[in-house]
């Protein structure tokens, strides 16, 4: 394993050297560093297992250079090494992505190996861990079945897109709240809540069948207006300039035939334009109801009788 050490205390380079000379706990090779500078360059050569460091060098201090080793090699365990009177650095860098820190006086040949094999090991399980959620993510966004999760207070953790599109909730909203209240199905026939499945499950300790005869309930509406992203804001002025573009066209193609067959005195004649203005207008408001009134339209089809 080679692990780096950034750091410009010369008694700290031999401490470690020493430390993991035995190799009892695996062969390390240590390579030094004495600037931030100098460990960035290494480590954009990639090939470093491990970094040891200081958070007190000559050309950066506390949690900046830390933040800067991390922005160079986040999937690199760091362990820092620390001073009784920087210790407040080095917690805080752990909070912020170090695996440990640990103090010089520590630095010998039982805790050191054993620090570095431990952040190691962590690291590359935490790393497994993020893929195998990420592969498992992918494959739930992937099938065609609903699938829906819950913590053992049964509340939602997690809704795949059909499921979302099933239940008519976005899965951060649903996030966090009770099953009952994002899952609810009612008697077709009395319109009386149902059994739910997923509770009945999760008592049961078994798989369960649907209740026959029931319907899935959409979210109640509300009269808070929707949080709209800027992205969606930005899509729909898009989609309405390319509707509204054939309309500008028309309108110089009709003025200009105007111009034509009046001649060009009549765009001096401010009854015309006034005239011209609102008629635009009219048309422009016209279409826009005719367009909301079609989305309304569409949505009632959509919904349950």
């Amino acid at each position: 394993m080679r692990v780096l050490l950034i750091g410009h205390d010369p008694s700290d380079g031999r401490a470690v050297r020493e430390a993991l000379a035995d190799g009892r706990d695996g062969s390390f090779i240590v390579e030094c560093a004495p600037r931030l500078v100098d460990g960035l360059e290494r480590l954009r050569e990639n090939g470093i297992d491990a970094i040891l460091l200081d958070l007190c060098l000559p050309d950066s201090r506390g949690i900046e250079a830390f933040e800067q080793v991390w922005r160079a090699a986040p999937h690199v365990p760091i362990l820092v090494i620390t001073s009784p009177d920087d210790e407040d650095a080095a917690t805080q860098a752990v909070t912020r992505g170090a695996q440990d820190f640990l103090r010089r006086d520590r630095l010998d040949g039982y805790t050191l190996p054993r620090a570095l094999k431990r952040i190691i090991e962590r690291k590359a399980a935490e790393e497994a861990l993020f893929f195998e959620q990420q592969r498992a993510d992918v494959t739930l966004t992937s099938i065609g079945d609903a699938v829906l999760s819950t913590d053992l207070q049964s509340n939602v953790t997690y809704l795949n897109p059909v499921a979302e599109r099933m239940t008519g909730w976005p899965r951060q909203e649903a996030l966090g709240r009770p099953l009952a209240e994002v899952f609810q199905i009612i008697d077709a026939t009395s319109r009386k809540p149902a059994r739910n499945p997923i509770a009945q499950a999760m008592d049961l300790d078994k798989t369960v069948g649907l209740t026959p005869n029931c319907l899935l309930m959409e979210p109640a509406p509300t009269d808070e207006p929707a949080a709209v992203s800027k992205r969606e804001v930005e899509k729909a002025v898009e989609v309405l300039t390319k509707e509204l573009d054939p309309l500008a066209v028309s309108v110089k193609k009709a003025v200009r035939k105007a111009v034509t067959r009046a001649g060009e005195d009549v765009l001096h004649d401010k009854d015309v334009k006034d005239t011209m203005k609102k008629v635009v207008k009219k048309a422009v408001k016209e279409a826009v109801k005719e367009a909301v009134q079609d989305a309304q339209d569409v949505k009632e089809a959509k919904s349950p009788p």
